[in-house]
C-alpha cells in the first residue's frame, strides 16, 4: 500500500512529508524506509503538541501542580 501511494514521490523525493492523519505515524518507519533518508517526516500530532506546549508556556497557563490536585493546594 505504501508503494502504491508513494511511488510518484520516488522520482523526485520531497524534502519533507507531513503525516497528516492519526494512523500515519504507525507507518512512519516503513514510509521512511521506502522514501529513503532524504525526506523528513513530520508527525502532525507531535507538532500540534509542541505548539500547544509553547503557547501554554508563553501565556503562563501551563499547570504546574500534580495531576488531580489544584495548583492552590
Amino acid at each position: 500500500m505504501i508503494a502504491e501511494y508513494l511511488a510518484p514521490f520516488l522520482e523526485d523525493p520531497p524534502d519533507a512529508l507531513i503525516l497528516g492523519c492519526t494512523h500515519y505515524p504507525v507507518l512512519k518507519e516503513p514510509i521512511r524506509e521506502y522514501l529513503g533518508g532524504g525526506t523528513v517526516l513530520i508527525d502532525s500530532a507531535e507538532e500540534a503538541a509542541r505548539v500547544v506546549d509553547i503557547l501554554l508556556s508563553e501565556t503562563q497557563v501551563r499547570r504546574t501542580g500534580s495531576p488531580g490536585r489544584s495548583s492552590s493546594s
